[in-house]
């Protein structure tokens, strides 16, 4: 996988041809149609190159058929996190349970989502799970942020 420009057609309506480019991750591979004699050669060059790529004119003398392709996906992974009480008061050595939504907003799923709060100083914060394994598009799962304040309590924001 490269980084790269991913470039996208438009038609306008003047029906002129115009380019959008974004950055984005690009795979690019190759699909072979070949012989078992040809499949030899291949598998040969591989050993012969484990540590760097084939060069083209090695590549181009096995004379088998391929096809250069270039994957661009698309969508993307967004999260949101939904608090219904952004306020609440409490007394020092008081411990704070806030219960929020995870949710995925956009249109891929998103895997191995590690949740981690940093809380002030002197505060403790446990958030509960601490991971998500899989928010599927549109899912949303609830997490619990557990907050102790420290002696130092006065008006805080969080």
């Amino acid at each position: 996988m490269t980084k790269g420009k991913c470039l996208e057609a438009v038609l306008t309506s003047e029906n002129a041809l115009s380019k959008i480019s974004a950055t984005c991750v690009v795979i690019n591979f190759q699909v072979w149609m070949v012989t078992t004699k040809q499949l030899e050669a291949i598998n040969k060059l591989k050993q012969e190159y484990a540590t760097r790529a084939i060069s083209a004119e090695k590549l181009e003398k096995i004379e088998a058929g391929r096809v250069d392709l270039t994957l661009i996906p698309k969508g993307a992974g967004r999260q949101e996190i939904l608090i219904n009480n952004l306020y609440t008061e409490i007394k020092p050595q008081e411990d704070i349970n806030i219960k929020t939504d995870l949710q995925n907003t956009d249109t891929l799923d998103l895997f191995n989502i590690i949740l981690e709060i940093s809380p002030q100083l002197s505060w403790t914060a446990e958030v509960k799970p601490k991971s998500i394994a899989k928010l599927t598009k549109g899912d949303k799962k609830t997490i619990t942020i557990n907050l102790r304040p420290g002696s130092d309590l006065g008006d805080r924001r969080i």
